[in-house]
């Protein structure tokens, strides 16, 4: 009789924690899948893809959360289990790389996000595709391809190098010092400095 190969038992434990955030219960989401990876370390090994990828679900919770130091831990040891098995040319570990760099981004450690994204604009193309999203968006945040779109965000008519976004020259701009722009006119910010 030939073996039938049963589902890994972790992907239970994502679906139904998947199920929890899409319900708005980060908390039990992250419960489950917590509990979920320190089993799966126990009973296969930390560098077992299901158990890698039970993490790198886990990450997305905890940045769901608003908790990205959480979220880089749990991705910096995924990447750290999985490098050996898996390699940097796989693409679950394309994947936390790159996740690697957004959080890395959100944390203001541009040094951290520049070697996760160059990792994955380096083994991506071949890996995932030249036009794989996560190739094109590290690949912009590298500045390899400026008609590409950022990580994270969609290109939009704002500038991105003031911290309001007005398409402004003034770098003290905040919400509270907008004002209203003319029908028709351009956006401008009403900061105080020149």
């Amino acid at each position: 009789m030939a073996s039938v190969s049963q589902p890994s038992p972790l992907l239970a434990v994502r679906q139904q924690a998947l199920a929890l955030a899409g319900s708005g219960d980060l908390a039990g989401a992250r419960a489950l899948l917590e509990h979920g990876v320190a089993a799966g370390k126990a009973n296969l090994s930390e560098d077992d893809p299901e158990v890698l990828a039970t993490a790198h679900q886990l990450a997305g919770v905890h940045r769901q959360a608003d908790d990205p130091s959480a979220a880089r831990r749990v991705l910096e040891e995924a990447y750290a289990a999985g490098q050996w098995r898996l390699g940097e040319n796989d693409p679950l570990m394309l994947e936390i790389s790159y996740d690697i760099g957004m959080v890395a981004e959100e944390l203001g450690n541009r040094h951290e996000a520049r070697k996760a994204f160059a990792r994955v604009a380096a083994n991506g193309p071949a890996v995932l595709g030249a036009d794989h999203w996560a190739v094109t968006r590290a690949r912009a945040y590298l500045g390899d391809d400026p008609q590409r779109p950022s990580p994270g965000r969609p290109r939009s008519s704002r500038c991105a190098t003031t911290p309001c976004g007005w398409s402004c020259r003034r770098r003290r701009c905040s919400p509270r010092r907008r004002r209203r722009r003319p029908s028709g006119g351009p956006r401008r910010c009403t900061s105080s400095r020149g």
